[in-house]
């Protein structure tokens, strides 16, 4: 049995054998360019229920606010029941509930007040530091109206503002009466309507990060409710907390970390480094299903996965319009069916590039560059081809659906240069050895297989099965899926 190909290639042969017929398929790895990282840990998934979990978080009985309206045709308590039923709705976010606060007084036991149109800031910090604060969150502001969109106008016409506690000194506070007796005690940060509370931080980064975190929660849920799920709400508020900024000040947010340096107290990607080395990698779904008590049970964890889910969705090329389709329906039930149908068509490929990610999630990550690249899904026939495997793309698909339970011998030949500096780090299929990739030795030849959907059921799949195929291998796949190969690099 023998299948079509696109033009032979001189670099050698992969020959793919089963127990009934025989087929031979030839790859060339393309003599290209990439660049070596240090070594990445890349243990096995852990299987899951392929779902994505809601955990709906409901508003305050008062705290949505509808008021109907008729335009031109008079009041709506003497309309007619057809003209009620063409009142357009007026959504309204909840009243400001702010407390007055006396600032002479709270000066004078420490705590002073700095204020911008979005934000006023509460704090017996240093004053240098405090002072620079207002003008960064009216950035983050900024971008938040891009992004999610102008919140619901206010009953009263106010502009709305965000009253941020930044607490020093608890006792102080405590004596100011800036602590309300019904406050959950708080480790980080709390946020609740338009104040949030929080304690200083030791590094300058993770102070402003955790400032931006707590002013993305007031922020989007601000919105009427219900909710969407816990995860996209501390994944999204992790992400516009992420930040860097330049010599004259300004911010840009939703940033991949570069330089541990420059993300002092952050250590996201850490955390999911030494999650993967213990087994405990996160399928999609099981990011999905982390609510509130997993929030409450770990503070830094389920942050870390619930980030590192939206950084991806946010960057990935195939994915970021439809995710950020999402931030504009955060009000009512609309976030919640589009979640639901937006990824459908894609299901089980986003579910394998997750898990590659995650796998391979380091410092300075280039999600786009990393995105795997589809093909038409093609047929096995009677004719040799010959695959050619760029060293400077991710995972390339091949088009070739693999089936299950048959054994396919791979063999493959061909150069790539990995590197130029300080000379030509030269490879072939079987890779060097110095330098590890994700586990494997850079430049050796890997193959993976995104399973398709078992009986015509579309689940999120909890598995993408990776070989270090080398200068050969034989793979026997326990559920048919479509083969993409790449060459080992970061």
């Amino acid at each position: 049995m023998t299948f079509d190909a696109p033009p032979q290639s001189a670099d050698g042969r992969l020959a793919i054998q089963t127990p009934c017929r025989l087929a031979t398929l030839g790859i060339a790895c393309l003599l290209i360019c990439g660049c070596p990282t240090p070594k990445d840990p890349t243990p096995r998934p852990e299987s899951a229920e392929p779902t994505w979990q809601r955990e709906t978080v409901s508003p305050e009985p008062s705290a949505v606010e509808i008021t109907a309206r008729l335009n031109g045709v008079g009041d709506l308590a003497h309309a007619s029941p057809e003209e009620r039923e063409l009142a357009p709705e007026v959504i309204h976010r909840p009243d400001d509930d702010r407390p007055e606060h006396d600032y002479e007084r709270l000066a004078k036991l420490g705590v002073q007040r700095y204020e911008s149109p979005h934000f006023e800031l509460l704090t017996d910090i240093d004053p240098a530091i405090a002072e620079s604060l207002p003008p960064m969150v009216e950035q983050l502001f900024a971008s938040f109206v891009d992004y999610f969109g102008e919140l619901p106008p206010s009953r009263d016409g106010r502009v709305y503002q965000i009253t941020g506690y930044l607490i020093g000194d608890m006792d102080r506070f405590a004596a100011a009466g800036l602590l309300p007796d019904d406050l959950p005690l708080f480790e980080h940060g709390r946020h609740r309507g338009q104040e949030f509370w929080m304690q200083d931080q030791e590094f300058d980064y993770y102070r402003r990060h955790l400032l931006f975190h707590e002013a993305t929660h007031c922020y989007t849920m601000a919105m009427p409710g219900p909710y969407p799920p816990t995860w996209y709400l501390e994944g999204v508020a992790e992400l516009f907390a992420t930040h860097r900024g330049n010599e004259s000040g300004q911010l840009t947010f939703r940033v991949m970390p570069d330089e541990s340096s420059d993300f002092r107290g952050l250590g996201r990607i850490e955390m999911i480094q030494d999650e993967i080395a213990a087994g405990r990698l996160l399928t999609l779904a099981q990011v999905g299903q982390l609510g509130n008590r997993a929030f409450s049970e770990s503070r830094s964890i389920p942050y870390a996965w619930s980030w590192a889910l939206c950084k991806f969705l946010d960057t990935h090329p195939r994915y970021q319009d439809r995710f950020r389709e999402l931030a504009r329906h955060l009000e009512g039930n609309e976030f919640t069916r589009l979640l639901a149908t937006t990824f459908e068509p894609d299901r089980e490929l986003i579910a394998a590039e997750w898990l590659e990610f995650a796998r391979r999630l380091r410092l300075g990550t280039d999600i786009t560059a990393d995105a795997f690249q589809v093909v038409e899904t093609r047929t096995w026939d009677e004719r040799k081809t010959s695959l050619e495997v760029a060293a400077k793309l991710g995972w390339q698909s091949t088009g070739l659906v693999l089936a299950s339970g048959v054994d396919y011998h791979l063999s493959a030949s061909g150069e790539v240069v990995l590197a130029q500096d300080p000379k030509p780090w030269r490879s072939e299929p079987q890779g060097i050895t110095i330098r590890y990739a994700a586990g494997v030795p850079m430049g050796r030849l890997l193959a993976g297989v995104v399973p398709t959907s078992a009986d015509g059921q579309k689940q999120f799949g909890s598995d993408f099965p990776v070989y270090a195929v080398g200068r050969e291998g034989t793979l026997r796949l326990r559920a048919a899926g479509t083969l993409f190969l790449r060459v080992n690099d970061f």
